[in-house]
């Protein structure tokens, strides 16, 4: 097996990347041609084909810093090592802007449990040649157990939020737990007497300033600057074009909130969401547009709604779930496996006394 590289996309045409890396959504030739276009630090990422026989075999997306989003307020010495030291020190794998996407991607029919034990040398020499004394990537479910059965330790990072739809939105109903479904009922009672109305935008770069204070708004409440340009309306209809749609809340004639919602196969993801504080709170603007979001999926016949990650509550209580996700990671010289082995199990079981065991609401 050999590596491409390549310090852009654009270096990959669609076809030579897609034929590994179709889904999700942020491992794809597209998304990373947009983020390439709205993300300063896209500047600092390597891709890479694997090639076997010069056929393409796996994808790579190897950043300079690894983007992987930790517990907020980390707890136990795990989640500090992960929040500072791990972020540095490893060689990662893993894709900014989408937490839905590992960085390590096999060409379809390749079973995940081969394809990692086959690909793990090389990951290895490669962090080894840039000084690294670990490699890492990012996993879900139920990937993760591949990983572990090769011998790879595991970190839990935030879980991702996503919702299986079959069937109609009366069966979306009943899979809800009973307290949601009622708090769900009373919501959008509320917020139906209040004059609140959701909906399509239809000229979305007409009301692009708007979205984007609203966008902004929500980073600034987080002590975050936005992670895209003012342009980002117009760069995702140039790279998404019927696939992507913006769900609007209105008060009155005021907008309060947004989502945007981005298609790819039968998933619909929500990557970004906006919202005037000041007018959302009080009508449950933020949780009912995700269920706005779910209406337009069952309406369109898709069969999955991912919403990223953090919010836990208020996107439960309109039936998401969760998908666990790990930093999993490796000694890079085999001589260490073992030593980072004992290390870590004795990290584990002082966290275990330390910190409680549950972290996101069930």
């Amino acid at each position: 097996m050999e590596v491409r590289w390549e310090p852009s996309i654009r270096q990959f045409t669609p076809a030579e990347w897609g034929a590994v890396a179709t889904e999700p959504l942020g491992i794809t030739h597209s998304f990373l041609r947009y983020v390439e276009d709205q993300s300063p630090a896209a500047r600092r990422i390597r891709y890479g084909l694997v090639l076997e026989r010069g056929a393409p075999w796996a994808a790579l997306v190897m950043p300079e810093i690894s983007g992987i989003s930790p517990y907020k307020n980390p707890r136990g010495l795990q989640e500090r090592a992960l929040a500072t030291v791990f972020r540095r020190s490893l060689l990662m794998f893993d894709v900014p802007r989408s937490a839905e996407s590992p960085g390590v991607t096999f060409r379809p029919g390749v079973a995940h449990g081969e394809g990692i034990a086959r690909i793990r040398p090389l990951l290895a020499e490669l962090a080894r040649a840039r000084h690294r004394p670990a490699v890492g990537a990012v996993a879900l479910e139920p990937d993760i157990e591949s990983w572990r059965a090769d011998g790879w330790l595991d970190l839990e990072l935030p879980p991702l939020t996503e919702l299986a739809l079959t069937g109609s939105y009366d069966d979306y109903l009943g899979s809800m737990r009973k307290n949601d479904k009622k708090q769900l009922g009373r919501m959008k009672r509320r917020a139906a007497e209040a004059g609140v109305r959701f909906g399509v935008a239809d000229d979305v770069l007409k009301q692009a300033p708007r979205l984007y204070e609203l966008l902004t708004n929500v980073y600034a409440k987080h002590d975050a600057p936005p992670p895209v340009r003012p342009d980002v309306f117009a760069s995702l209809a140039h790279h998404f074009g019927a696939d992507v749609s913006v769900l609007t809340a209105h008060v009155g004639d005021e907008l309060a909130g947004f989502l945007v919602g981005i298609r790819s196969g039968g998933t619909l993801s929500l990557p970004y969401c906006g919202l005037d504080y000041g007018l959302s709170k009080r009508h449950f603007v933020y949780p009912l547009l995700f269920e706005a979001a779910i209406r337009l999926a069952l309406d369109e016949g898709l069969s999955r709604v991912r919403a990223g990650i953090y919010n836990y509550d208020q996107k439960r209580s309109v039936g998401f779930t969760f998908v666990k996700r790990y930093c999993v990671y490796r000694a890079s010289v085999e001589a260490m496996v073992p030593v980072l082995r004992r290390t870590h199990r004795l990290v584990a079981a002082w966290d275990a006394h330390q910190v409680p065991t549950e972290r996101v609401p069930r």
